[in-house]
């Protein structure tokens, strides 16, 4: 997987066990802006630091989102309710948004004492990854309400 997108990219440089830097393909780029990452299960995890967003990146050097998974993603709705698989790959999809935003945060938090100045664009991607903190936090949410009804669900039938 991540073999696969660093051989696409240029001015590839390691910078830590699962990270690199690299010249982002979807602009000019005259330093390394874009950072990869990758998970212990194999996701690949990319954020510009120049504001391109990631399905541009991915697009710009003829890869898809999909990608960058190691498995695809599968739907969690199931026609007449939720199963318990499901259930889990939402939660777990859930897990890997959050850690994700957070290493985007932890990114871009990491640039600004580099650099020691914050910009627009900085704040702006800031905010959009408290909005997808939200968004995972309320799946989570409803996951567990569906698994709660499952459970309630499969205690009645018992009894």
């Amino acid at each position: 997987m991540i073999d696969k997108l660093l051989e696409r990219l240029e001015g590839v440089r390691r910078c830590g066990t699962g990270r690199w830097m690299a010249k982002c393909p979807a602009h000019e780029d005259r330093r390394p802006s874009l950072s990869i990452g990758e998970t212990a299960d194999g996701r690949v995890l990319i954020h510009c630091f120049g504001g391109c967003d990631s399905e541009a990146i991915v697009k710009a050097i003829g890869l898809t989102m999909s990608d960058l998974f190691p498995t695809p993603i599968k739907s969690t709705a199931r026609e007449g309710g939720f199963e318990s698989r499901a259930l889990r790959v939402a939660a777990e999809q859930a897990l890997y948004a959050v850690e994700h935003e957070i290493l985007v945060a932890t990114l871009i938090l990491s640039d600004c004492l580099e650099t020691g100045r914050v910009d627009a664009a900085q704040v702006d991607r800031l905010a959009q990854a408290g909005g997808r903190l939200t968004a995972a936090l309320d799946v989570a949410g409803r996951c567990a309400r569906a698994a709660e009804r499952v459970r309630s669900w499969g205690r009645s039938r018992v009894h």
